[in-house]
């Protein structure tokens, strides 16, 4: 290998040390973004008062996400609602109905038929931890929404 030869194999690697380090620095701001994203996501979801629950479409009777607010609702930390079963949280009639409304959703997913800003209203029954059921009272609305 002539000095020329080494020459151009050193220029380029550091074109490929300075392209790396673009790669990185752009990595590390996407990381940046993405942390801060979703600092800001659970900002409004743990500050929320409305009960936002996140279910997997392949595995519907457990909840992957629930909102810290269910507690004011129903009286169960955030942790024991993850470790129930929809069974065990929703009325008999009020499971059905949400389940029959997340197989209408997985239909159209399916069908690729999918509306990003549909929102569906349901009246739904949640067993509260003391015992009693909750509702929704006069005015307020509980709405079942799915995003893919």
């Amino acid at each position: 290998m002539t000095g020329s030869d080494i020459t151009k194999e050193l220029e380029t690697l550091r074109r490929r040390v300075a392209e790396l380090e673009c790669l990185l620095t752009e990595r590390e701001q996407e990381e940046t973004k993405n942390k801060e994203n979703g600092r800001q996501y659970h900002l409004v979801t743990d500050n929320v008062t409305d009960v936002i629950w996140k279910v997997n479409l392949d595995s519907p009777a457990h909840l992957n996400y629930i909102s810290p607010s269910v507690t004011r609702m129903l009286g169960y930390t955030v942790e024991e609602v993850m470790n129930k079963t929809m069974e065990e949280i929703f009325s008999a009639s009020s499971l059905k109905n949400a389940m029959k409304i997340l197989s209408d959703e997985i239909a159209c997913i399916d069908k690729k038929q999918i509306d990003q800003h549909k929102s569906i209203t349901a009246e739904i029954e949640l067993k509260h931890k003391n015992g009693l059921r909750w509702s929704p009272k006069t005015g307020q609305v509980v709405k079942i929404e799915f995003c893919s």
